[in-house]
C-alpha cells in the first residue's frame, strides 16, 4: 500500500542516514518506488543527496540540522495557528451575514464568543504574529529569515481580512 509522505519528511528521514537507495526509502516510508525516486530527484536537485552510483546508493551530502527540525514545527504550528483565526473570521462572518438576512431579532452570543472578546483574540494573534515571523524579528539572514518572511507575507493579509471583517 501506498501512503502520502511529505517531501519535508522524506527530507528529515534522509538526513539522518549516510547514504540511501530509492528502494529503501519507498520500503521505510510505506510509499510507491516512483515516488520514492522522485522525492530522491527532488532532494538531489537541492543539494541534499548526491548523484546515484552503479549499485543504485546516493550518499547524504548534509548533516542533520537540529535547527530544521525546530523550523519545520513552527511553520507547522503557525499554518495550524494561521487556519484557526480563518476558520474562526469565516464563523462570524456567516453569523454576521445570516443575522443582517434575518428581519427578528437575534440572542447575542455568549459573553466568552463576544465581539469584543473576538477583536481581543485576533489582537493577541496579530502581535504574536509580528513578534515571531515579522522578517526584521530574525536577527540571521539565512534559511529561517526567508521562511519567516514567506509565512509572514502569506498569514498577514489573512489577518487583517479578518480583523476588517
Amino acid at each position: 500500500m501506498s501512503r502520502t509522505v511529505t517531501y519535508e519528511a522524506a527530507v528529515q528521514h534522509v538526513m539522518g542516514l549516510r547514504r540511501v537507495k530509492h528502494f529503501d526509502l519507498a520500503r521505510q516510508l510505506g510509499i510507491h518506488l516512483t515516488a520514492a525516486l522522485k522525492l530522491l530527484q527532488r532532494m538531489q536537485q537541492e543539494g541534499i543527496v548526491g548523484p546515484m552510483d552503479l549499485h543504485g546508493w546516493r550518499q547524504v551530502l548534509i548533516k542533520p540540522d537540529p535547527f530544521y527540525g525546530s523550523l519545520l514545527e513552527e511553520v507547522r504550528r503557525s499554518r495550524e495557528l494561521a487556519a484557526r483565526a480563518v476558520a474562526e473570521a469565516s464563523l462570524w462572518k456567516r453569523r454576521a451575514l445570516a443575522a443582517q438576512s434575518d428581519s427578528k431579532p437575534r440572542a447575542s452570543p455568549p459573553p466568552a464568543a463576544s465581539s469584543g472578546a473576538s477583536d481581543d483574540r485576533i489582537n493577541k494573534i496579530r502581535r504574536l504574529l509580528a513578534k515571531e515571523l515579522h522578517p526584521d524579528a530574525c536577527d540571521s539572514g539565512g534559511p529561517e529569515a526567508r521562511v519567516r518572511a514567506e509565512l509572514f507575507k502569506k498569514i498577514w493579509p489573512k489577518l487583517e481580512s479578518v480583523g476588517a471583517a
